[in-house]
């Protein structure tokens, strides 16, 4: 079956696949390690996600990606990133979230990511094989 974050391009592929594993290993840890360790965590799961918005961006401009579309698809990035860094932050002073919250909005954000943005990118991956 085929995986919705499937797009057709292995690198990009395989960043979508270790970011949804990365948040299923979140989702399964132990309350105390989660408050002992949040910092660390969000500033993980904010490179990897950050790390993967450049590499796509990227791609999207190899593949030649209408520059309309790649204007938008990168404010939905940024505003990802955004709402990341706004939680990252409210922990580093004291107000930390829940985790699991967190990974459930994560996993809201990715998701609707990849069905309202990234979708639209199999048809140029199609043209240009990786």
């Amino acid at each position: 079956m085929e995986k919705i974050w499937f797009l057709g391009n292995a690198k990009i592929d395989q960043q979508h696949h270790e970011l949804f594993l990365m948040l299923q290993r979140l989702s399964t840890l132990d309350a105390c390690v989660i408050d002992a360790t949040l910092d660390e965590l969000l500033s993980q799961l904010s490179a990897q996600i950050y790390q993967h918005f450049i590499s796509e961006e990227q791609t999207m401009r190899e593949v030649e990606f209408p520059e309309s579309l790649f204007f938008e698809h990168h404010l939905a990035h940024t505003r990802i990133i955004e709402e990341l860094t706004l939680v990252h932050m409210s922990a580093m002073h004291g107000k930390p979230p829940n985790l699991s919250d967190v990974i459930e909005k994560v996993v809201r954000w990715v998701q609707i990511h990849v069905v309202e943005y990234d979708l639209a990118l199999r048809p140029y991956f199609d043209r240009h094989p990786a």
